[in-house]
């Protein structure tokens, strides 16, 4: 297989997926019975964790698949072999009661309904868990994760890059199941912890971060937690009344022969602590435990490269690992046979739709009468040069309100009064309204000290101090490194909560790291010394102010850049996420050319109980219908993630109370979908022209907007492909439809859409809908974490 450059759309021969179908499945067949679950209520804050929680614990302790159905009552779902389970189950703030049910049900996987599809799901993946176990080449960092090879396949200078596969089965609706195999990659250090560890060494450069443990032929990834002052030869296990070393222990359960790293283990090793998945505390040699670096870290940034793999690259290794490992499933004893071949779909987009810009412009990539037309590969640019052509700018053309700019104290007495401007310039040079972006200069002492506390309190005081209320800011804050450290998270999630409870000033952040090094002072004879920006950083500061001015400045202010031209399935389309306790509604209607954003705290971290959900969603409707004077017919609600049974039930009854006080339409309808940023499968799409006279296939990304419904729910969406270029291989987004009218091939085109109002990047293409990016942004804002008892703390300190 090959790729290389793009020759246009219509070429390609096929669509092939990551997909490979389970042959037979339809003549397998299987008992199970039911546990009613006693003792979780709905309505309680951890009922579906609770849920998930036992599930886990029964199949761990019973080693067999389990899953749950929710009727009148919850019920636990296990195979009719599996050991009888335990009475009771502590779970969290609950006791789980099961109850055995005396009748046996059959799971006939050639006659399935919506409820016997989730059981086929759960028993097969507990199966395929099983069929990657008995390589004794692989190793599974946790239950669930990807399965990865143990010899690293590229080692880099401190690194040893672990290639592994994700294997998901998958509902692939009529054409029964499959599995979804994708690649991964794990980075791990090449050498271990060293034998003599001081708790000094550990507590600075190794708690809480994570390592791989080598116990014998068995590797699993860990967290360590604490060093114990005993070594390994010192270090008591007691097991059936006999005491043996943590040394003798290890040797003794694991499989023979030892491997060298075991059978050569130093005698006085030091001993590290970690949790396990029953929370209990565990020990370990330190020469078995050998670091993992995420792809942020120093060591891996070297290598990360080589990982982002080309879609011809991605597609020959999932090919080689599946014939490798995963030619049949075994399943009570039976052989299914996986086709050789990924499952292949037809090829079926939707077009890019048109946009309307300021001055009544019009953007089509298909040729509407009457609009600007551009091809799809020029689509992205054009956009961008639009926004600041003086006959059609931004969609949205209303006056500034008052606009503050917070600056350090250093920063104004040295490049800030430069830095100013040329944002000024790069904001009036976007946006041409009457008012020119002249913010209000509130300068704040960044030498009140170095910790995220002082620096937050500064600018609060300063906010006071100058009087500063009632608008939109940007605030500049140091970056983490400099002489004032930092934590970038809780000081940004500070600022901005204060301003906007305190202030009434919605803010945005940025830092003084691409200023620093964009700025010199220069000195010419008998001229005044100033600041100006470096040649050899021109290009780098110039993109960096259009972002400043579009992403920090603009759209803070809620200055659309364009909107859809054309309308949407559904009359209003709302966003749904919560975080930290916070809800966020945005609504997003008349093609985009009105916007609302609610934000409210919520009781629970996770969900919405039914009243706070039909509270919400009344209000926001409501506000529409005032607003606009139309009445929705069509309602569709993104859920950011899961959408839980108590947030159906909120949201059906919301509806019915806007019908029956007359705020949307007498027949308006509701669907509902999820949206997840992971998803359980990663699904690839490859468009591939098939070759002959014996040349590899011809491999590439599919063509934004090709989208794949596998069953009647799910449904998978391109957002990020062909023309824009971008590395490694393309990551559909995952749709789910969890309930009403609307069919899904409409809904994924309505999602789709949304997709391309790409307002933080007009030029690129963006992987999520507006409504799911501007919740993003708004809960940043509103939900931001920071340790409040640290504040506090300080806030006491400085008043004594």
């Amino acid at each position: 297989m090959s790729s290389g450059n793009y020759a246009g759309t219509d070429d390609m021969n096929i669509t092939a997926t990551n997909v490979f179908r389970i042959e037979g499945l339809e003549n397998y067949h299987a008992k199970y019975r039911l546990h009613r679950v006693k003792g979780l209520l709905p309505d309680q804050e951890d009922f579906h964790r609770n849920l998930n929680l036992l599930c886990n614990r029964l199949a761990r302790e019973l080693r067999t698949p389990a899953t749950f159905l929710l009727g009148d009552a919850p019920f636990v779902v296990l195979r009719e072999d599996a050991p009888e389970p335990q009475p009771h189950y502590q779970l969290v703030r609950a006791v789980a009661v099961l109850e055995k049910v005396p009748d046996l049900f059959t799971l006939d996987l050639g006659n399935l309904t919506a409820e016997t599809r989730a059981i086929a799901l759960r028993f097969l993946q507990f199966a395929l868990q099983g069929a990657f176990w008995r390589h004794h080449d692989l190793w599974q960092p946790s239950t669930g994760a990807a399965f990865f090879e143990k010899r690293a396949a590229v080692v880099g200078q401190s690194i040893g890059i672990h290639r592994g596969f994700l294997a998901r089965v998958m509902d692939l609706g009529a054409q029964g199941f499959g599995l979804c195999v994708d690649v991964r990659h794990k980075y791990v250090s090449k050498r271990p912890l060293p034998a003599a560890l001081s708790r000094k060494e550990f507590a600075h450069r190794h708690k809480a971060h994570h390592a791989i443990y080598h116990y014998g032929h068995e590797w699993y990834e860990i967290q360590l937690s604490e060093i114990n002052d005993l070594t390994v030869t010192e270090y008591p296990i007691t097991q059936d009344g006999k005491s043996l070393s943590l040394l003798e222990y290890v040797q003794v359960h694991s499989a023979k022969p030892l491997p060298p790293e075991l059978a050569n283990l130093p005698k006085d090793c030091a001993v590290v602590h970690y949790f396990n998945s029953r929370d209990q505390q565990m020990a370990a040699p330190s020469t078995l435990c050998f670091p993992v670096f995420d792809t942020s870290a120093p060591q891996v940034r070297r290598e990360h490269g080589r990982t982002l793999l080309a879609p011809h690259v991605r597609r020959r290794m999932i090919e080689e690992f599946t014939a490798s490992y995963l030619s049949q499933l075994r399943l009570d004893g039976q052989s299914f046979r996986l086709s050789p071949r990924s499952v292949e779909i037809p090829k079926q987009h939707f077009e890019v739709p048109d946009f309307r810009f300021g001055g009544n412009k019009m953007l089509s990539a298909k040729g509407t009468a009457g609009a600007i037309r551009v091809s799809l590969e020029e689509l992205g640019k054009t956009r961008l040069a639009l926004l600041s052509d003086k006959d059609t700018g931004f969609f949205t053309a209303t006056p500034f309100q008052r606009q503050f700019f917070f600056v350090p104290e250093s920063i104004r007495q040295s490049w800030g009064p430069q830095f100013l401007k040329d944002l000024s310039d790069a904001v009036d040079n976007l946006y041409e309204v009457e008012t020119k972006y002249e913010p209000i200069v509130v300068p704040y002492n960044d030498s009140r000290g170095p910790t995220w506390v002082d620096q937050g309190q500064a600018i609060v005081a300063s906010a006071g101090e100058h009087g500063a209320r009632g608008g939109f800011a940007v605030v500049m804050l140091h970056e983490p490194g400099q002489r004032r450290a930092r934590q970038e998270d809780q000081l940004a999630a500070y600022v901005l909560r204060r301003l906007w409870e305190n202030f009434d000033i919605r803010a945005a952040v940025m830092h003084t790291e691409t200023g620093s090094e964009a700025y010199e002072l220069k000195s010419r004879m008998g001229a005044e010394l100033r600041y100006a920006v470096r040649p050899d950083k021109r290009g780098k500061l110039e993109g960096y102010l259009r972002n400043v001015a579009l992403n920090k400045v603009l759209l803070t202010n809620e200055k659309w850049p364009f909107v859809l031209a054309e309308p949407l399935h559904a009359n209003v389309t709302i966003g749904v996420d919560l975080k930290a306790h916070h809800v966020g509604f945005t609504l997003i209607g008349q093609c985009g050319a009105y916007i609302e954003t609610l934000t409210k705290k919520a009781r629970f971290a996770e969900h919405l109980r039914p009243e706070e959900f039909e509270k919400h969603l009344f209000e926001i409707l409501r506000s529409y219908h005032e607003r606009t004077g139309d009445y929705a017919s069509t309602v569709v609600i993104h859920r950011d993630g899961r959408m839980f049974e108590s947030e159906l039930a909120g949201a059906r009854a919301g509806l019915q109370r806007l019908v029956s006080e007359g705020f949307v339409a007498p027949t308006a309808s509701l669907t509902c979908v999820e949206i997840g940023k992971q998803s359980y499968a990663s699904l690839r799409l490859f468009d591939v022209k098939r070759e002959t006279n014996g040349r590899s296939d011809f491999v590439r990304n599919p063509l934004v907007g090709q989208y794949f419904i596998p069953s009647p729910t799910e449904g998978y969406l391109v957002a990020t492909g062909f023309p824009f270029d971008r590395q490694g291989t393309v990551l559909p987004l995952h749709v789910r439809k969890v309930d009403g009218p609307m069919p899904l091939v409409e809904l994924l085109k309505d999602v789709y859409r949304l997709t391309t109002l790409t307002w933080t990047r007009p030029e690129d293409c963006t992987r999520y809908p507006i409504t799911i990016k501007l919740n993003d942004r708004r809960l940043f804002e509103d939900a931001g974490q920071y340790d409040e008892s640290e504040m506090e703390l300080q806030e006491q300190e400085t008043t004594i």
